[in-house]
């Protein structure tokens, strides 16, 4: 509990990203990402995330991650909510929550779930830099076993250049009786003549450098 109060207070000390955060995706715009991250042994894990703009009010999400931890087992879980604001849309700080159904599979079979979620986001401008800031907790309750999982997600991103972005992520979750923390650092670089954006970054788990993962992902915006 001490971590998640310490990334909150950090965040809320620097203070609109493309993905996630409070902000809503436009009526009938439509955000997609997809990313593959692996350690040196080939330990994958594959997410794909999307937003589509149901209307000003609605923004529908759908969240899939794979896992596959050598050739013969996989896991995976799949989430589909809605997020809708929370308070003036014209304000500088914005408020979202998060509701939602979804699954997650494994050797242990197929385990139904419901998501909860709020999530707080700002702008910022640095001299001639724009930028954000972005803190998104999460709930995610099994209904057969009544456990549940809890993510705090922060998130400060910088616009670097006209095709650039950086952007430094803090990804503490409990689940199963434990706690983890990942440092996510990546680049966000736009191609010329293209469409599309790559990510290019590294997930390090703060228990050590052993399961280190190499991420590139692609994002797009249609």
């Amino acid at each position: 509990m001490r971590y998640f109060l310490l990334i909150t207070a950090i965040l809320h000390c620097l203070a609109a990203p493309l993905a996630a955060g409070p902000w809503l995706r436009e009526e009938g715009k439509t955000f997609l990402s997809t990313s593959v991250s692996s350690t040196r042994t080939f330990e994958t894990q594959s997410s794909t995330y999307l937003e589509f703009g149901l209307s000003r009010e609605t923004t529908l999400v759908a969240d899939l991650n794979l896992t596959a931890s050598d050739p013969s087992g996989k896991n995976g879980s799949a989430v589909l909510f809605f997020r809708r604001a929370l308070g003036p849309a014209e304000g500088e700080n914005k408020l979202a929550y998060e509701v939602g159904i979804g699954a997650d599979w494994g050797s242990y079979g197929t385990r139904p779930m419901v998501k909860t979620g709020l999530t707080w986001g700002r702008g910022m401008q640095m001299g001639a830099k724009g930028g954000w800031v972005t803190v998104d907790g999460s709930l995610l309750w099994d209904i057969k076993t009544k456990d549940y999982r809890a993510k705090l997600d922060g998130t400060f991103g910088v616009d670097l250049g006209d095709t650039t972005k950086g952007i430094l992520e803090l990804n503490l979750g409990h689940a199963d009786g434990s706690t983890y923390a990942t440092f996510v650092p990546s680049l966000v670089i736009r191609p010329p003549v293209t469409d599309f954006q790559i990510q290019l970054g590294i997930e390090a788990p703060l228990k050590g450098i052993a399961t280190n993962r190499i991420k590139i992902g692609l994002w797009r915006e249609f």
